[in-house]
C-alpha cells in the first residue's frame, strides 16, 4: 500500500482505510505501509498481521510503536525521524546565510503532525543563535504563498522545510523553492538516514 501513489492519485483517507481493511481481510503473512496514512490505516485494520512501515516519521508520536528499541505489537519498520535535525537545519541555514535572523519552519500538520517536533527543535536552537523561529503550518499553495510573502516583508528571513512528507506530496515544494519578489532565498530542507525500528 503506497501512500505517495494513493495521494498522488487523489485518493482520500476513507479510500485508503477501505483498502487497508480489504488487505487485512486477505490474511496476508505481512503487510507493508509506505508513509504515515497507509500505515495508520493498516494498523487500524489489524492488530495481528505483522506490518512493516517505510518512509515514516515518528512512529512513537503516532502510537504505532512503544519505542524505537522495542516497538512491541505488530508494527515495525524504518524511520528517518530525528527531531534534533530541526536545530541542525537552523544551524546550517545560519552558516549558509549568516544574516538570517528569522527562520520560518514550513510544514503541513495534516500530512505529518510529527514535523512539529522539528519546529520545536529549531525554536530551541534559535535562542542560542540569536534568531527567531516562526512556525508556518501550511495546507496548500495559497498558504505557502502567504507564508513566503510574510517572511519576505522584513530582511533577515530564511526558510526551513523539515524532511518527510512535511508538505503535501502533490508538488507544492515547487511553490516554496520558487521565490516570490523580495522573498528570501535562504532555505534548508531536511533529510536523514533511515533507522531500523
Amino acid at each position: 500500500m503506497c501512500g505517495s501513489t494513493t495521494a498522488g492519485a487523489g485518493i482520500g483517507i476513507e479510500e485508503v482505510r477501505a483498502a487497508a481493511r480489504e488487505l487485512a481481510g486477505l490474511q496476508a503473512d505481512v503487510l507493508v505501509g509506505h508513509t504515515i496514512l497507509p500505515t495508520l490505516a493498516l494498523a487500524q485494520a489489524t492488530s495481528t498481521i505483522p506490518i512493516v512501515f517505510t518512509a515514516l516519521g515518528e512512529p512513537i508520536y503516532y502510537g504505532l510503536v512503544a519505542s524505537l528499541a522495542r516497538p512491541g505489537g505488530n508494527v515495525t519498520g524504518f524511520t528517518n525521524f530525528a527531531p534534533a535535525l530541526g536545530a541542525k537545519l537552523l544551524e546550517l541555514l545560519r552558516e549558509m546565510a549568516p544574516r538570517v535572523t528569522r527562520a520560518a519552519v514550513m510544514f503541513n500538520p495534516d500530512v505529518n503532525p510529527g514535523s512539529m517536533a522539528y519546529a520545536t527543535s529549531a525554536a530551541a536552537a534559535a535562542k542560542s543563535l540569536g534568531a527567531e523561529t516562526i512556525f508556518a503550518p501550511v495546507y496548500g499553495p495559497a498558504e505557502i504563498e502567504v507564508a513566503m510573502a510574510m517572511l519576505a516583508r522584513e530582511p533577515g528571513g530564511g526558510l526551513i522545510v523539515p524532511p518527510m512528507t512535511s508538505l503535501p506530496c502533490t508538488g507544492h515544494r515547487s511553490s516554496v523553492s520558487r521565490p516570490a519578489t523580495g522573498c528570501p532565498r535562504s532555505m534548508a530542507c531536511g533529510g536523514s538516514p533511515p533507522q531500523a525500528v
